[in-house]
Formats: structure tokens, sequence, C-alpha cells
């Protein structure tokens, strides 16, 4: 997978997978037109991908945090998406 970040920079490549999965878990968990079909995205991604730690969603939920584009709600869910893409353990 390739996206261009504005942000992008050196790091752990699971930390790119946990952002791309926490921003479809985001959409996922808030309301609007795309929070039933984004599900499947989520799917493929983790199933398609290398895995990624927690270390990784924790990195990728302290970046959304401080994303100035981000609105109070998109903030206040980070914790409930963080959960739907946390690997099993």
């Amino acid at each position: 997978m390739v996206i261009d970040w504005s942000n992008a920079d050196h790091g752990p490549a699971g930390v790119d997978t946990a952002l791309s999965a926490l921003i479809l878990a985001q959409i996922a968990i808030l309301p609007g037109p795309f929070q039933d079909p984004v599900r499947p995205m989520i799917c493929a991604l983790l199933n398609g991908c290398d895995p990624f730690s927690d270390q990784d969603v924790d990195a990728a939920v302290a970046m959304r945090a401080v994303n100035p584009t981000m609105t109070e709600a998109e903030i206040a869910a980070l914790g409930r998406a963080s959960e739907l893409i946390r690997p099993a353990g």
C-alpha cells in the first residue's frame, strides 16, 4: 500500500498500517454514510497487510490526536477506534 502522507517520516512500517486502519476505524464508529461500507475495508486491510503491534497502534493514536484538522468528535473517537484494530492477544 502506498499513501502520500503530508506528515510522512521514518519509523516502523507497522505504524503506517496501524494509522491507515485507525483512520478507517474512525469512519466506522462515527455517524455517517460510510460507517457500514468501511468495515469490509478494515477487514481487508488487516488481513492483507503485515501485522502491527499495540505499540504501533499507540503511535498512530498519538499522531492522530495532534492532527490539527481533526474535529473534537474524531479525537474523542480515537479510543474506540483503536480497540477495533488492536491485535488480538
